[in-house]
Formats: structure tokens, C-alpha cells, sequence
């Protein structure tokens, strides 16, 4: 990592300490996310140790109640704004998030993409297991392909397209980068807390609607595996439909 990395990575370090303070350390989503997972890793334990009680079922009826109907999409300014941090940090970390915005890649299909994965004359990326468990095409247009030649540059000798860069040999540490770099940044601009990472799935989902107006297609080109989990992910964007409103506010009144 390069000296004016560092200085900027530990000028922003200075901000988390903010996190502490505002009453928003971590989301109810992930409170619960995190109940749930001792609960299972607590639960595999008594089983094999016979243990008496599992502590966190005592915590499974305070699970807090979850924000319902959240917008998070990252806004078109939010995305212009975490691009032009990031890349005063690192143009790969730039580049990794407007490569995130562009294919809708899953966080862990982007970072732990093998280089032997693109099919570059073809324009996709094959991926053989997914989250959904079955074999993946990421489309890759022509920006992504851009990104992707960068990257794979910057890394000649690793086998994947995002390695970590204390051992090329490895795919990057997703958390080191997500609490290191990326929520710091998120933190500085003020962006709202429940917007994380996969947040850019939601927002490449609901840019792609936007265009296409095909719900189906967005559904096959994220792998999905039923009509109600893209819908979920795919929303037209409260700006745009204010623009719309807007437009039909003149047409109604002249």
C-alpha cells in the first residue's frame, strides 16, 4: 500500500470512533443477523457437547423489529460521491465499486472472482457456484471489461482479479476492505447506515428496471430464483418518480 493510501485510510479511521458516539454502531438488521448466528453456532455446540442450555435462545424473543420499506439504493449522487472517495484512496477501490454498480455482482462473486473465470472475447465472467447454488453468467459490457483489464494488471502474477494484496495467492479479505475502507468512507459522507455493500445489488437492480421496464429480464440477469425475490431487490427510485410526477404536474397543468 502506497504512503497517500495509508494517510488517507488513517484519516479516516479517525471518523469511526463517530459510530460509537451517534447511537448507530450497527443496524437492526445486523443485530439480528448476529443473534442468529451465535444462536447457530451455539446450537451446533450443545449438540455436540450435550450442553445443557443454548444462551441465545433467551435472546430469540428480543429480536429487534427491522425498518420496513427502507429505501437502500444508493442515490445517484451517493454513487458519484463513494466512487471520487474511494478513489482518493485507491483507483482500485474506485474501480471495484463502479464495478459492483455495473454487473450487480454478489460481494463475494466479485472478490473472489478467479482471473480464469472471464471469457473475455464472450463478455462474461462464468462463475461455476453461486449463492443460489447454481452456475452463474455475469454479463460484462464494455466499461466492466475496462475495469476488469485494469485490475487484472495491477495484479499480473495473482490468479484472481481482487487478491489480497498482503498475499497475492489469496482473494482479498472482504471485511478488511468492507470496515477498513468502505464503511469509513460511507461514514464521512453521511450516508445512511442501513445502506451497506450489497446495497449496490438493490441499486443496479432498480437502474436496470429503470431502463429495461422488464422485471423479467432483471430477474434472470441477477439469478433469481423466484419473481418476489427481484421484486424485492428492484424498485423505481423515489427521485425518479418525483422527476415523473413532475413532468406530469406540466403536462396537466400546461
Amino acid at each position: 500500500m502506497v504512503q497517500h493510501e495509508r494517510e488517507a485510510l488513517a484519516q479516516r479511521r479517525t471518523h469511526r470512533k463517530s459510530d460509537l458516539d451517534d447511537g448507530k454502531l450497527i443496524s437492526l438488521t445486523r443485530v439480528n443477523r448476529y443473534i442468529s448466528c451465535l444462536s447457530r453456532i451455539f446450537t451446533y455446540y450443545s449438540a455436540k457437547t450435550k450442553a445443557p442450555h443454548n444462551p441465545c435462545l433467551d435472546l430469540r424473543p428480543r429480536t429487534y423489529p427491522e425498518p420496513k420499506g427502507v429505501a437502500d439504493y444508493y442515490t445517484d449522487k451517493e454513487k458519484v460521491d463513494i466512487g471520487d472517495a474511494l478513489g482518493k484512496i485507491s483507483q482500485e477501490w474506485a474501480d471495484a465499486w463502479w464495478f459492483n454498480l455495473l454487473t450487480g455482482a454478489r460481494r463475494s462473486e466479485q472478490f473472489k472472482m478467479p482471473k480464469s473465470a472471464i471469457k473475455w472475447d464472450l463478455g462474461y465472467a462464468k462463475l461455476p457456484e453461486t449463492t443460489s447454488g447454481n452456475p452463474k453468467q455475469i454479463l460484462l459490457e464494455r466499461q466492466a471489461i475496462v475495469i476488469l483489464r485494469r485490475q487484472c494488471k495491477r495484479y499480473p502474477q495473482s490468479p484472481w482479479v481482487w487478491p489480497s494484496r498482503t498475499n497475492p495467492d489469496k482473494p482479498i479479505h472482504m471485511e478488511n476492505f468492507y470496515n477498513r475502507v468502505f464503511r469509513p468512507v460511507c461514514t464521512e459522507l453521511k450516508i445512511d447506515p442501513e445502506k451497506v455493500w450489497h446495497s449496490g445489488r438493490h441499486t443496479w437492480a432498480s437502474d436496470l428496471l429503470e431502463v429495461t421496464g422488464d422485471l423479467r429480464l432483471v430477474q434472470q440477469a441477477g439469478d433469481w430464483k423466484s419473481f418476489d425475490a427481484v421484486q424485492i431487490y428492484a424498485r423505481v427510485r423515489n427521485e425518479r418518480i418525483r422527476k415523473g410526477l413532475q413532468d406530469l404536474e406540466k403536462k396537466v397543468t400546461g
